[in-house]
């Protein structure tokens, strides 16, 4: 149903854009949206607008779930590398344990972190690109 290409898909497209236009209009003559949305009083043509707004409106909950846990995956993906190359630190005075990163690896994030994506390396894009495809295959995923 939600298939731009299927030709019923477009023609409630098509018809949800001019509903909509016309509901822009009417409520800018000081009809309320609600008066100005009986535009349209074709029930088949409603329901099936509502399926799709329904459809659509699931894709993009699955989408955003999806990427979230991506995101969740990056984000201890990126932890466990940073604990791998941290040290901890005993602090005998007071028995608190401190984690400390190596200077240079400090460095090389921080200066990665204030530069924008334009001035990395290529090396550095390769790494980003890597994580944007991993990105998009998620989306490709979900919208199937």
């Amino acid at each position: 149903m939600s298939d731009p290409s299927d030709k019923e898909t477009r023609r409630l497209l098509d018809l949800h854009s001019k509903v909509s236009s016309e509901v822009f209009a009417n409520t800018r003559r000081g009809e309320s949206p609600e008066v100005a949305s009986f535009v349209c009083t074709d029930d088949r043509t409603v329901d099936a607008l509502r399926a799709l707004v329904k459809d659509c409106e699931g894709k993009m909950d699955a989408q955003r779930e999806a990427l979230a846990a991506y995101a969740h995956e990056a984000w201890t993906g990126w932890m466990r590398h940073l604990f791998e190359r941290a040290v901890v630190i005993v602090n005998r005075d007071d028995g608190c344990n401190w984690t400390a990163i190596a200077l240079p690896d400090r460095n090389r994030w921080a200066r990665q972190m204030e530069t924008p994506y334009a001035d990395l390396s290529e090396e550095e894009k390769a790494s980003d690109r890597a994580q944007a495809d991993r990105m998009l295959a998620i989306l490709d995923a979900v919208r199937r």
